[in-house]
């Protein structure tokens, strides 16, 4: 009934398009109910009863709403001016559909915790489904349990739905109830329905989550739905908050987010948080943005970054960019990196990145490693990248590492590549 009450105090809606929608949406109410009923009982007689208890009273309210022509009507007593209460042809609904959609309201949401209570995914779902067909009308039933302390299930099936009807108010809520929200699994909904708005207040509220957040998880699902957002004033937003002083979390989710959408736009202010050093992560999540958007005006900051910085991670997201823009102007900077770097992973990747780029060119540097690398997991990767570049025009070098090199299992895969390249080829 409480949600009968609010929707008799809410403003009529237009003429256009309205006749006779109380009917509508009762029909829509009963036809969900009484699926709902079958779905979690299976076909038996007592749901006939139910749906022709529903009919019955369908048919009930709207005879009371429009009473049918008598078969023999009386002559009409002449009128002097019109009837005060009767409705015009086509009107808003009256304040006695309202109230008879509020309650049928009030019982899918009835329905909808129930579903939920007892786990039945796919009862709640269908309850969603009907809540979201009557619009505007679940909206007052929908905000009271969000703003509830519901089960965090309930309130993320309720987000979905108010994500779906829209309007300015359950938007709003949404926005608010994010802030307050214990529940990570809700928060990351309500970030998932408001990136369905994408207006420039939800890309805000959006924002925030990224800087404030405790939870990793909030926050990735926060830089998924941001990537999708159709908005052609969200990467001017992103550029400038990128550009502003807030916390490493909020620049961190935006450069993956400028990553994920591929824009070359955002390439001049990813450029300049290279040049500036600093916060080794951020130019990790940097260099990998640059290689996702793929666009070769950003390479040398990104092979200088691999050749100088003292960051193993630093280095190795550098080189994985340069593999992703897989431009063979990047040989040289790569074979300095794979000559210098102390890190035996850098080294892996530095040997991965000349295979993918140079090939059989790159054959020199990569057994050269094979051969002398202090590592000997270095020396196992560049044999097995050479096996591949260049493997059979280099048998004498397995041969020899089989027998002499320092680590039985270097020698060890040392033989076996030399078993495998010696075969005759059919």
């Amino acid at each position: 009934m409480e949600t009968a009450r609010k929707l008799t105090r809410l403003p009529l809606p237009s003429p256009a398009a309205r006749l006779r929608i109380g009917g509508l949406v009762l029909g829509l109410a009963a036809v969900g109910l009484y699926g709902y009923a079958v779905h979690r009982h299976g076909e038996e007689a007592s749901h006939e009863v139910v749906a022709l208890n529903m009919a019955s009273r369908i048919r009930t309210h709207e005879r009371a709403v429009t009473p049918p022509p008598s078969p023999n009507p009386s002559p009409a007593p002449v009128q002097t001016e019109p009837p005060a209460v009767a409705p015009a042809p086509g009107g808003p609904p009256s304040a006695q559909e309202m109230q008879a959609i509020g309650q049928e309201v009030d019982k899918l949401v009835d329905q909808l915790r129930r579903a939920v209570a007892e786990d039945d995914a796919k009862g709640a779902g269908l309850m969603v489904t009907f809540l979201k067909s009557l619009g505007e009308y679940s909206v007052p039933a929908l905000m009271d349990i969000l703003r509830g302390d519901a089960d965090p299930q309930l309130k993320a099936a309720v987000v979905e739905a108010l994500a779906e009807i829209g309007g300015k108010d359950g938007i709003a809520l949404l926005q608010d109830v994010l802030k307050k929200e214990e529940s990570e699994d809700v928060r990351g909904k309500i970030v998932q329905a408001l990136a369905k708005v994408g207006d420039s207040a939800a890309i805000e509220a959006m924002l925030g989550v990224l800087g404030k957040d405790p939870s990793a998880y909030v926050r990735k699902a926060t830089i998924r739905a941001l990537s999708e957002v159709k908005n052609p004033a969200l990467i001017e937003s992103l550029v400038g908050a990128l550009k502003g002083k807030g916390p490493d979390s909020l620049k961190n989710g935006i450069v993956q987010i400028l990553g994920r959408m591929g824009d070359a736009e955002s390439i001049p202010v990813l450029v300049d948080i290279l040049k500036a050093g600093g916060n080794p992560r951020l130019q990790t999540y940097v260099t990998q943005a640059l290689g996702q958007i793929g666009d070769k005006t950003a390479l040398p900051s990104i092979l200088d970054l691999a050749r100088t910085s003292q960051n193993p991670n630093v280095q190795t997201s550098a080189l994985q960019a340069a593999m992703q823009m897989g431009s063979k102007s990047a040989l040289p900077s790569i074979e300095e990196t794979l000559q210098n770097s102390t890190n035996g992973n850098v080294r892996k990747t530095a040997v991965q990145a000349l295979e993918q780029l140079g090939g059989r060119r790159s054959a020199d540097p990569i057994a050269a490693t094979a051969e002398r690398d202090a590592d000997p997991a270095v020396r196992i990767f560049a044999l097995q990248s050479l096996s591949r570049v260049d493997g059979r025009d280099r048998l004498q070098l397995f041969a020899y590492m089989a027998e002499n090199d320092g680590n039985a299992q270097v020698r060890k895969t040392a033989a076996q590549l030399f078993k495998q390249l010696s075969k005759p080829r059919r």
